[in-house]
């Protein structure tokens, strides 16, 4: 699966607009990103504007993971759980999981945290779970935006997005 890098070029007035290119999904990860800053620097030479960031992805195959193939009846990504952390430089960060199942929830709306199963995610962020038992130890891999260690979760909670409606 081919690599994805998304330019993010910000002009007067602090508005932002991206531009998005594929590479060779064989390409080692180091040569995409000599690639992508040979890319920005030619790039950068015809552009009023400037080059804030480039953002890199690579899909990955979960096939062998064994997960679900459909999703559960009545599942809503507008409903989830949204989990607050914080870092060892004292910053918050945090991410929302979508169609969360409410089974995890307390009645006030409170994530389960003592669940073997919120735990283990919870556990997979902190760096206290195994995430490959079969290939040695793969812990503490999770940062924040500041490459800061994630150390303790803050609240976790449901939430919900609201509907944005169709667009005629």
């Amino acid at each position: 699966m081919a690599w994805t890098a998304i330019f993010s070029i910000e002009s007067e007035g602090n508005k932002k607009s991206t531009f998005q290119v594929n590479l060779d999904g064989s390409l080692a990860f180091n040569t995409v990103t000599l690639a992508v800053q040979g890319l920005a620097f030619v790039v950068d030479k015809i552009i009023g504007g400037v080059i804030r960031s480039v953002s890199l992805s690579n899909q990955v195959d979960l096939t062998a993971v064994g997960l679900r193939t459909t999703p559960d009846a009545n599942t809503d990504v507008e409903e989830g759980a949204s989990l607050q952390f914080i870092t060892d430089g004292n910053h918050y960060t945090g991410f929302r999981i979508p169609t969360l199942e409410e089974a995890f929830l307390s009645a006030e709306g409170e994530l389960d945290t003592t669940d073997p199963e919120v735990a283990d995610v919870i556990g997979a962020i902190l760096g206290t779970y195994d995430l490959d038992p079969d290939a040695g130890v793969v812990q503490n891999v999770f940062v924040d935006s500041r490459d800061e260690d994630i150390v303790s979760l803050v609240w976790a909670r449901e939430t919900f997005l609201s509907n944005r409606g169709s667009r005629r």
